[in-house]
C-alpha cells in the first residue's frame, strides 16, 4: 500500500539548480531559531570548557535523578526543535503557497533534520568528555567533531531511505494503518524501555548508545507519523486549495489557531501542550527556588531552556509567515524602549542592623596599622621580626574560590593559627573575592567551627551556583524586556548572590561561611579594636573604567590613588549583603550584568546647586587589576610611609617582615603571547576593541609585576609567592565556571596537597 506523497522528492541534479540553493537559504532563515539553539548547543558544549564540565557533573553525581532529568531535557528540546519548526514551515507554506518541490521537501526535512542534529550535538559533546574511553581518541576532538556533525546529514537521509523501505508494504489500507501503528508502539515502547534502564544503571556509554537509538527511532516515528497522516487524508496538501484560499483570508488569530488544531494537527497540538506542562513547571521551579535548581543541574537546565526560550522563538517566527512582516525586528526594538524606561540591574541593598554603624566612620589605614600591631605585638622591643602577609587572590568564578580558600584554610588548618595571626589583608577580584570571603568568614566565627578550616572552604566552595544564576539570565533577563511585569523579579546578579547564600543548604559547614551578612557587620569602625585582616573586594567602574575597591576600611585616602571607594557611595541606612558584594566584584558579562549603584551628588549649574541622582555601574575588578596588587602595592608604600612618620608605627620598623602571597590560577604562567598577523580588514575595523581586549589581561600582568619588583627591590628574593593551580606545561583543564565537576575537585584537592610551595610556606609559618 503506497500514499501520496506531498511533493516528489530532492533528486540528485536539483542540488545542482539555482532553485535549490536560492530555496535553502530561505529555507535556513524561515527555521533560523532552531538553527540558533543548534548552534549555540555546540558552541557551548563542545568549545567552551565550562559546558563540557557541567555534563561531567550530570554523569558523575550520585542522585538517582539525574540521568532521568539529562534524557527527559535532550528528548525535550529534540521533540520541540522538530514540532515548533515544522510548524513554521507549515505556516509559511500555508500563507505563500509554491508547489515547487524542492521548497515543499526542505520544509518538510530540515525541521526533522533539526531535532535529529539535537541528538548529534549532544552524543558528540559527551564523546568529548574526559575519561570517555573512546579508540582513535582523536575521532571525537576538534576538527573531527565539525566533519562528524556534517557526516550525520548523509547518515541521516540514509536511515530515513531504509526505515522508508522497511515500512514499505502491499497492503489495503485498514491492514497497512493497523501494522504501521503496531511498528510506532513497539518503537516507543523500546525507546522508553531504554531510557528507563539507562537511567537506572546510571551508565556514561549508556547515555551515548540510548541517544544513537533515538535518533534512528526518532526518524521511524516521524515517517510513520507522515505516512499515518496522508492515508487518513489529513495533511495540508490534501485540503482543498479553495478552502485554503478562504482561509488565509482570515485574521492571524483565527489562521495561528487554525493551523495548530485541523485534523493534521490537533492530536500533536494537544499532546505538545499537555507534554509541556511539566517542563515549564520544572523551568519556573528553577527560577524561583534555589533549592530546586541545585537538584536539577545545569546541563538539564540549559537544554530546557533551549526548548522554552526556542517555543518564543519559532512562535515569533510563525506569526511572522502568517502576517509577512518580521515580527523578531520589533521585538528588539521593544527591548530597547523598555531598557530606557527601567533598569533590573541595581545592586541589592538591605536595611542596616545596626543603623550605628556607619560607612564614613570606617577606620582609616593609620588606625587599623597601629591596632593591628598592638594587639599582636604590645611590646616591640622583646619580639623577633614578625611575617606580616598580604594576599593576593586572583579571578577565575569558583576554580578561583575553591582554590583560595582551600590555600588560605591549609595555612591556618596546618600553622595552628598563626598564619590568621599575621594576616594583615586579603586583597582579590571576582572568584579570588569569593576564595577570600569565604576565608573571612571562617576566621570569623572560627571558635564555632567543630570541623577544619579546610573542610569548611571546601563545603561551602563545591556547591552549584550556576544553575539558578542561569535560570535568571535564560529566563526573566530575556522575557523582561517584553513583558514589564516580570520587572519584580530580580536579575541574574542577584540570583548569582542569592544562590552564594543558599546553595550550599542549612548544614553546619554553610552557615559558618555565611554570606547573607550585611557587609557593615564586618567593617571596621574608629575607635574599635578589629581583630581580623583587611578584606578587599576589588572591583571596577563602568562608566570610566576607573578602579574600585569594597573594603572594611576606610579606602578614601591619598595612598589609594583616587580609587572608588564603593561603601562611600551608599546611604548611611542601607546596607550591603557581603554576597552582593562579592558578585558586584565578579561581574563579568554576559553572566552577571554592570551592578548599579545611585548616589546622591552635589552640582552647580549657572551659579545654582541642587542635588541629583547619580548612577554608577561597576563590573568585574579583573578588567582593571584580575588580582588586587595594584590596592596592596598602594597599602605597602603608606604602610611603609606611616612607619616613618608615625613615632608609635616608627618602633616597629624592623619587626615587620611584608610577605605577598599571590594565589593565582593561571594556565601559563611567565609566558609570553605569541602574536599573530591581523587581517587588514580587521585592522580597519575592529583596532580599538582589540586593544581594548588586549589590555584586559595586560593591566593586570602590569600590576602584578610592578609589585613584585617593588618587593624584591625593597625588601630582597622571596618576599613575594606565588602559589599557582597550575603546572609548567600543565595538560589538566579547571574551567572557569561558578560549578565544579567532581573530576575537577579531585584534581584541585591532590594540587593542594602535593604542592610544595604550599608545604614549603606553612613550614616556614610554624616556625
Amino acid at each position: 500500500m503506497t500514499s501520496k506523497a506531498p511533493a516528489p522528492k530532492i533528486g540528485l541534479s536539483d542540488i545542482f539548480t539555482a532553485d535549490f540553493w536560492r530555496y535553502l537559504f530561505k529555507a535556513l532563515w524561515l527555521f533560523f531559531p532552531g538553527i540558533l539553539f543548534l548552534i549555540l548547543g555546540t558552541l557551548t558544549f563542545w568549545t567552551l570548557s565550562q559546558g563540557k564540565d557541567i555534563m561531567l557533573i550530570t554523569v558523575e553525581q550520585g542522585n538517582k535523578f539525574v540521568f532521568l532529568y539529562c534524557i527527559l531535557a535532550v528528548l525535550l528540546w529534540t521533540y520541540v526543535t522538530w514540532y515548533t519548526s515544522r510548524l513554521v514551515g507549515k505556516a509559511s507554506g500555508f500563507q505563500q503557497p509554491d508547489e515547487n518541490h524542492i521548497w515543499i521537501r526542505l520544509r518538510m526535512q530540515l525541521p526533522r533534520l533539526m531535532g535529529f542534529s539535537c541528538l548529534t550535538v549532544v552524543i558528540l559533546a559527551f564523546l568529548q568528555l574526559p575519561g570517555v574511553p573512546v579508540p582513535g581518541r582523536i575521532l571525537v576532538n576538534k576538527p573531527w567533531n565539525l566533519i562528524l556533525l556534517l557526516l550525520s546529514i548523509p547518515w541521516y537521509f540514509l536511515v530515513y531511505v531504509l526505515w522508508e523501505k522497511f515500512i514499505k508494504k502491499d497492503y489495503e489500507t485498514g491492514r497497512y494503518l493497523k501494522f504501521l501503528r503496531s511498528v510506532r508502539n513497539t518503537t516507543a515502547f523500546i525507546m522508553l524501555g531504554a531510557a528507563v534502564a539507562v537511567s537506572i544503571l546510571q551508565l556514561r556509554w549508556g547515555l551515548i548508545v540510548l541517544f544513537l537509538g533515538m535518533q534512528i527511532g526518532l526518524i521511524l516515528l516521524l515517517i510513520i507519523r507522515r505516512k499515518l497522516t496522508e492515508l487518513l487524508g489529513k495533511s495540508i496538501y490534501q485540503q482543498d486549495k479553495q478552502d485554503l484560499e478562504l482561509k488565509r483570508k482570515a485574521k492571524i488569530r483565527k489562521r495561528f489557531w487554525g493551523l495548530l488544531t485541523d485534523d493534521e494537527d490537533k492530536a500533536f497540538s494537544r499532546a505538545f501542550l499537555i507534554i509541556s506542562l511539566v517542563p515549564v513547571a520544572c523551568y519556573i521551579t528553577t527560577i524561583v527556588s534555589v533549592k530546586f535548581s541545585v537538584e536539577l543541574g545545569s546541563f538539564p537546565f540549559t537544554l530546557l531552556a533551549f526548548s522554552v526560550l526556542l517555543i518564543l522563538g519559532n512562535f515569533v517566527a510563525m506569526v511572522s509567515a502568517l502576517a509577512r512582516f518580521n515580527f523578531h525586528i520589533l521585538f528588539w526594538a521593544l527591548a530597547f524602549l523598555a531598557g530606557q524606561f527601567s533598569d533590573p540591574h541595581k545592586v541589592r541593598l538591605i536595611e542596616k542592623q545596626n543603623a550605628s554603624i556607619l560607612f564614613k566612620n570606617r577606620q582609616a589605614l593609620k588606625e587599623y596599622f597601629s591596632n593591628w600591631v598592638s594587639l599582636r605585638y604590645p611590646n616591640p622591643d622583646s619580639v623577633q621580626k614578625q611575617p606580616v602577609y598580604f594576599v593576593l587572590a586572583d579571578g577565575g568564578a569558583s576554580r578561583s574560590g575553591y582554590w583560595v580558600a582551600s590555600v588560605l584554610s591549609r595555612f591556618e588548618d596546618s600553622s595552628g593559627g598563626k598564619f590568621s595571626r599575621n594576616l594583615f589583608c586579603l586583597s582579590g577580584a571576582s572568584g579570588g573575592s569569593v576564595g577570600n570571603a569565604t576565608f573571612f568568614n571562617i576566621l570569623r566565627n572560627k571558635k564555632n567551627l567543630d570541623s577544619s578550616c579546610l573542610y569548611a572552604s571546601k563545603f561551602y566552595l563545591k556547591s552549584d551556583f550556576l544553575t539558578y544564576t542561569l535560570a535568571r539570565m535564560l529566563g526573566p533577563d530575556v522575557f523582561r524586556y517584553v513583558l514589564p511585569f516580570l520587572m519584580p523579579v530580580k536579575d541574574r546578579g542577584y540570583a548569582l548572590s542569592k544562590a552564594m547564600e543558599e546553595a550550599p543548604g542549612n548544614q553546619h559547614a554553610a552557615g559558618i561561611t555565611n554570606m547573607k551578612l550585611g557587609i557593615s557587620e564586618i567593617i571596621t569602625q574608629k575607635n574599635q579594636l578589629a581583630n581580623l585582616p583587611i578584606l578587599c573586594i576589588n572591583t571596577t567602574r563602568m562608566q570610566d573604567g576607573r578602579p574600585g575597591v569594597i573594603s572594611t576600611i576606610n579606602m578614601d585616602e591619598y595612598y589609594f590613588n583616587k580609587r572608588v571607594d564603593v561603601l562611600s557611595l551608599l546611604d548611611e541606612k542601607k546596607d550591603l549583603k557581603l554576597s552582593s558584594a562579592v558578585v558586584l566584584g565578579a561581574s563579568f558579562p554576559y553572566l552577571s550584568p554592570a551592578g548599579r549603584i545611585d548616589t546622591r551628588v552635589f552640582i552647580k549649574k549657572n551659579g545654582v546647586g541642587k542635588e541629583i541622582t547619580e548612577s554608577q555601574y561597576f563590573v568585574d575588578g579583573g578588567y582593571f587589576d584580575n588580582s588586587g596588587a595594584g590596592v596592596v602595592n598602594e597599602m605597602i608604600i603608606g604602610m611603609r610611609q606611616l612607619i616613618k612618620e608615625d613615632p608609635f608605627l616608627s618602633r616597629y620598623s624592623n619587626k615587620l617582615d611584608f610577605m605577598v602571597l599571590h594565589i593565582t590560577n593561571d594556565p601559563s604562567p611567565g609566558g609570553e603571547p605569541f602574536f599573530e598577523k591581523v587581517n587588514p580588514l580587521i585592522n580597519d575595523l575592529a583596532a580599538p576593541i582589540k586593544t581594548l581586549v588586549g589590555n584586559y589581561g595586560s593591566q593586570t600582568s602590569v600590576n602584578d609585576s610592578r609589585l613584585e619588583n617593588y618587593m624584591k627591590i625593597n625588601f630582597g628574593p622571596g618576599h613575594y609567592t606565588r602559589v599557582n593551580l597550575y603546572k609548567e606545561d600543565d595538560k589538566m583543564s579547571f574551567p572557569m565556571n561558578w560549578v565544579i565537576s567532581r573530576r575537577v575537585l579531585d584534581s584541585m584537592n591532590a594540587r593542594l596537597e602535593g604542592s610544595a610551595v604550599v608545604k614549603a610556606l606553612w613550614e616556614k609559618m610554624n616556625e
